[in-house]
């Protein structure tokens, strides 16, 4: 609107309504200083051809608001609502029958109840039985980009393991088919205690082989420290032995810091830093 009505003031035609061969000269100003085109073009960031679409609307219509000529209409590439619904159904009964929900133990999730499927799955995956299911019942099945973003509409709080979930996702399988075993066979309830005890057997080798490594460290650094003087320059992998580093958020401090806190702000949290450490 700003772009038209400096048309219509530097306009030297002001006939509208009448469609013309070639587009009426128009001088350019900015703030009562004389500018070239290319000055206005740059100063307005728009391009020659949309500056003249605007002369040649400004002299059919005046200043009036531009309308898009799509608006009203749906995109040729609009999926039907049957198909929509389709996928939205499929998610849903695949998502209540494969996942498990893990409350509050999810980092990156806001939500309090997150359903996890398995770490053999994807969201490819899950969509190949999507494509072979709406192909053995003829139906119209979409792309995977589609499929994706009505996941993301539909079923946010639903997300595909991740590696570093593996462990936490197989004591939780376990221990919801132990929970369940109340009422079925002793073979059965057998099985489900027997793979529990192999899951705690397997997190106590880790916690041993993880403890003798650590021990071995602090004893190889010991002797190190004693024979070599590591104050000093020592040619790149000159050493030879078994170090164990240890990575974690060491602390957590409020900025500004004040060890003496005023009781008018004890409810008010300030930012926290995370400070890394490495051992």
């Amino acid at each position: 609107m700003i772009i038209l009505a400096n048309i219509q003031a530097f306009n030297r035609n002001d006939c509208i309504g009448t469609k013309r061969s070639r587009s009426s000269r128009c001088t350019y100003q900015f703030q009562s200083v004389s500018i070239c085109k290319e000055m206005f073009i740059h100063l307005y960031g728009i391009g020659y051809n949309r500056l003249c679409r605007l002369k040649g609307h400004y002299e059919r219509y005046g200043i009036h608001p531009r309308t898009h000529g799509n608006t009203k209409t749906l995109p040729s590439n609009t999926l039907p609502q049957s198909i929509t619904e389709n996928v939205h159904h499929f998610l849903t009964n695949y998502i209540e029958e494969n996942a498990f929900v893990l409350p509050g133990r999810m980092p990156g999730f806001k939500w309090e109840d997150v359903q996890v499927l398995s770490l053999s799955e994807t969201k490819t995956s899950v969509w190949h039985v999507y494509t072979a299911t709406c192909k053995a019942s003829g139906e119209q099945a979409v792309n995977h980009g589609k499929f994706v973003d009505l996941w993301h509409q539909f079923c946010s709080e639903s997300c595909c393991g991740r590696t570093h979930d593996r462990s936490m996702l197989d004591m939780s399988t376990e221990h919801h088919q132990l929970v369940r075993a109340a009422n079925l066979p002793e073979h059965e309830k057998a099985d489900c205690i027997k793979g529990q005890q192999e899951h705690l057997d397997c997190a106590q080798v880790e916690r041993e082989f993880y403890r003798r490594t650590c021990s071995d460290a602090a004893t190889t650094f010991s002797q190190t420290d004693v024979e070599t003087n590591l104050n000093k320059m020592h040619e790149p992998c000159s050493f030879s032995g078994t170090m164990h580093y240890s990575f974690d958020y060491a602390k957590q401090v409020h900025f500004p810091s004040n060890p003496m806190q005023p009781a008018l702000i004890y409810f008010k949290t300030p930012r926290k830093c995370g400070i890394f450490g490495v051992v």
